[in-house]
């Protein structure tokens, strides 16, 4: 099985991330068909567009009945590929590549453990549910679960916990922030040069940071210091990658009445050829959004810490995605949320404040949308009944069977609050994902295959 799990899993990675000379290869999207109608699974999709992205929701159902075992795998998008291909190191024991540490590690080994259990055996059915997609993972966990209904069974959903048993983990908010300004006719500064430049950071989760290096922050450490230096003007930003992740990129493109010289090693410049079309200043617009983030976020912290500073929403607000056009600047902010919170009680109260604090701006117009809501998660006094048989099936496999209190947020919430009784657990280290030697233990996949085996036998059989 160990050969099968790492070529199937190395297939998946290579998917996600092909080489440029890999003109044909299989999307992520057909590997996972492909695996769900091998192993004998009726196939549901759903499609979600919005203005920006397209996700498609994957299940896989396998047997029949009613109280279902739900096996949910977030499938997160985007990302860096890696320089080397997908491998595995005999060395280590690991799975090395970008992705390894998430929804796909987590989905592979739930179909692999279901292709296990014969379904002329089973008397409830095993539904796989893979999501994509930020802006509509709420809506496809619950219809895909068709929650909430009469029967809708019990849930386990896929996280970075080590096979640590989650009981609890604190809900997110992503705000999709925004300003603009009127489009009127607009004069150059007299620069003389303009200039492409990159900075580099150093990814991670964003609550488990590490030694990352937000290229977000260091883009606007670089910004302060050329313009103490003498004039320059920033015209364009595209940086970060998603709103889990700490940013490993920014580009700006800037005017500058000096060359760009001596950068620090981690920002490169490069001149842009005579001729080439560059935006207008954005500067007050860079200025304004930032200052209307700062106000917001300050306006949620005393509303919004019940668990001190572990939840502290000032402290691990994270800027994930930043980003202008033309006569817009907008970026995501994702915020940290208690048990207790109401979502569009602190939208608003973002609002105020965010308005407020660029008041004194003419023509610009702030727009800040609900992007995503992922509930707090506590299961610990709901679902007993589950709760108590995955904790008996851990013990079996002697696997920690005590709930604990994670860091990452997942779609637990979602499904625990419209009546799924739900627990998270998963292979794989938060520390490791979205790094630059992101990787998952193969032992550690085997042992969840176990798991998931078992624990399908026990509740389906």
């Amino acid at each position: 099985m160990a050969s099968l799990l790492i070529d199937t899993l190395l297939r998946i990675l290579e998917a996600r991330h092909p080489r440029p000379e890999a003109s044909e290869s299989p999307t992520v999207h057909d590997v996972i068909l492909e695996l769900l109608n091998r192993n004998e699974c009726r196939i549901r999709e759903r499609v979600t567009t919005t203005a920006e992205t397209q996700a498609v929701h994957l299940l896989g159902v396998r047997g029949q009945g009613e109280r279902p075992l739900w096996l949910v795998s977030s499938m997160l998008g985007g990302g860096l590929p890696f320089d080397a291909a997908p491998r595995y190191d005999e060395t280590t024991g690991r799975i090395y590549g970008a992705g390894s540490v998430s929804g796909c590690a987590d989905l592979i080994v739930k179909i692999l453990a279901a292709a296990r259990v014969p379904v002329d055996e089973m008397k409830r059915p095993v539904c796989i549910a893979a999501l994509e997609g930020l802006e509509s993972q709420r809506d496809a966990a619950l219809d895909l679960v068709d929650a909430p209904a009469t029967g809708a069974g019990v849930a386990l959903v896929g996280a970075a916990t080590e096979l640590a048993l989650w009981t609890e983990h604190p809900g997110a908010l992503t705000l999709k922030i925004s300003v603009e300004r009127e489009a009127r006719h607009r004069r150059m500064p007299p620069m003389l040069d303009f200039y492409d430049v990159r900075v580099e950071g150093r990814g991670a989760h964003y609550l488990t940071p590490g030694d990352s290096l937000d290229a977000i922050e260091r883009s606007g450490l670089l910004l302060e210091e050329l313009r103490a230096q003498g004039s320059a003007r920033l015209l364009s930003i595209d940086a970060g990658e998603g709103p889990d992740r700490v940013p490993t990129q920014a580009r700006m493109i800037m005017a500058t009445g000096y060359p760009l010289e001596a950068l620090p090693e981690w920002a490169n410049a490069q001149p842009l050829p005579d001729g080439a079309s560059v935006p207008f200043p954005i500067d007050a617009l860079h200025r304004a959004w930032s200052v209307a983030c700062a106000a917001g976020m300050t306006s949620l912290r005393p509303t919004d810490a019940p668990h001190g500073d572990a939840l502290d929403p000032l402290g691990r607000a994270h800027v994930g995605r930043l980003v202008s056009r033309l006569n817009r600047i907008e970026g995501l902010v994702t915020l940290p949320t208690g048990p207790d919170s109401d979502p569009q009680e602190l939208t608003r109260s973002f609002i105020e404040a965010a308005t407020e604090a660029i008041s004194g701006h003419e023509n610009l117009e702030l727009q800040v949308s609900l992007l995503d809501d992922r509930p707090a998660l506590n299961a610990s006094d709901h679902g007993s009944e589950w709760l108590d048989e995955v904790r008996n099936t851990l013990s079996l496999l002697e696997l920690p069977d005590e709930g604990q209190r994670g860091s990452l947020t997942s779609d637990a919430g979602h499904l625990q609050r419209s009546g799924v009784p739900t627990i998270v657990l998963g292979p794989g280290r938060s520390s490791d994902m979205f790094t630059s030697d992101e990787s998952v233990s193969l032992t550690e996949l085997e042992r969840a295959l176990e798991f998931y085996e078992l624990i399908i036998r026990r509740w389906c059989t």
